[in-house]
């Protein structure tokens, strides 16, 4: 939740009968008089801070029991592959943010969330089959399962990085699409 404060939180903060708030994204600003004014997430503890329960309450501040069964499951019937995506990435800064023995500003969190953006590459199907340019690079990807295919006859790929000399032949393809 969206947290504002005059001071300077503490990264664990105890809130009394085993519970605690952890505290992350800090953002210095000032009030009307000119005062300290400290925006942030906190996430609810229930019990000990170790490190697995920070990384379930930073997710659980983030995503309902439900929500994350949703995505799981929809990603599991090719639905929704972006949430999917967005929700591994949210995971991986939540074990970064829990790991971390220190209180990190809004700028810490964003550049290490960018950090773990995915590639995303579409590619016509007609490419990926037997036969076709990326044929191979399919093979490989399936037994990961980072591939997936839509409606129109495309696939898409979530990579988390592309070596230089396959990029380049990918950009030089019209049909190939990288976000």
């Amino acid at each position: 939740m969206q947290t504002n404060a005059k001071q300077l939180p503490t990264r664990i903060l105890a809130i009394g009968k085993g519970q605690y708030h952890i505290n992350y994204a800090v953002q210095q600003g000032f009030d009307e008089q000119g005062n300290d004014d400290f925006n942030y997430i906190t996430a609810h503890v229930n019990g000990e801070p170790t490190y697995d329960l920070l990384v379930k309450s930073i997710i659980a501040d983030k995503y309902t029991v439900d929500d994350e069964l949703a995505v799981i499951n929809n990603y599991n019937c090719d639905k929704d592959v972006q949430q999917y995506v967005d929700y591994l990435q949210f995971r991986e800064l939540a074990k970064w943010i829990a790991i971390e023995d220190r209180l990190l500003t809004l700028d810490e969190v964003s550049a290490y969330n960018a950090s773990l953006k995915k590639i995303r590459v579409t590619i016509p199907l007609s490419k990926v089959v037997e036969g076709g340019a990326y044929a191979q690079l399919a093979d490989m990807l399936l037994k990961t399962r980072v591939i997936h295919t839509t409606i129109n006859n495309t696939i898409v790929v979530y990579l988390s990085h592309i070596e230089p000399e396959h990029l380049s032949i990918l950009q030089s393809d019209a049909d190939v699409i990288i976000d």
